[in-house]
């Protein structure tokens, strides 16, 4: 590992600082659909959950516990850029997966189940099987992503392996946590 990342820092902390800067500008943009009671486009949700879901930014933070720090020609490439992307597509929509009742019940549209049923005329049922279907896809694109991120240069494979391990255990996570439970726990 690179224990002295002195000039790659840099680029990282200028893309740390970009990512940071979308999340906030679209959670802010979130907040007053929220107080509005509207419901975005799917094509708006989608693009802002990218930013508002925080996994780009948490995909930067892989490069930092794993001081694998990306180089600019490295970190544009499209293997690299869609790893982030499928972690934040998988991440967050399986958030609204689990969080949708309790979101619904308290009016929030700011879920991609209730982005489905007002926008695209989906059942319930219908929305939740086309989003397990969607989280599905993007784990496996995630997957077969990390798994060629080996023949890239060094740190990618490192870089891949933590966005990976992040993936399984927000999953994990999601699946057991009581956050999303829909009744109090006894």
């Amino acid at each position: 590992m690179d224990r002295n990342p002195v000039g790659r820092t840099e680029h990282w902390l200028a893309r740390a600082a970009r990512i940071h800067l979308a999340y906030l500008e679209t959670s802010m943009a979130e907040r007053a659909l929220r107080a509005a009671g509207a419901v975005s486009t799917t094509a708006r949700y989608v693009t802002s959950r990218h930013y508002n879901g925080g996994m780009f930014y948490a995909a930067a933070l892989v490069e930092l516990a794993n001081e694998a720090w990306l180089p600019e020609d490295l970190s544009g490439r499209p293997e690299i850029t869609d790893l982030a992307l499928r972690l934040s597509n998988a991440s967050t929509w399986a958030n609204d997966l689990f969080s949708y009742q309790r979101e619904a019940a308290h009016g929030t549209g700011a879920n991609l189940a209730v982005v489905l049923t007002t926008h695209e005329g989906l059942t319930e049922d219908e929305a939740v099987t086309k989003i397990v279907e969607l989280v599905n896809a993007e784990l496996l694109t995630l997957d077969f992503l990390c798994d060629a991120a080996a023949a890239l240069p060094d740190p990618a494979a490192r870089y891949a392996d933590g966005v990976r391990a992040l993936t399984s255990g927000l999953m994990h996570w999601m699946a057991g946590t009581a956050r999303y439970a829909t009744t109090p726990s006894a």
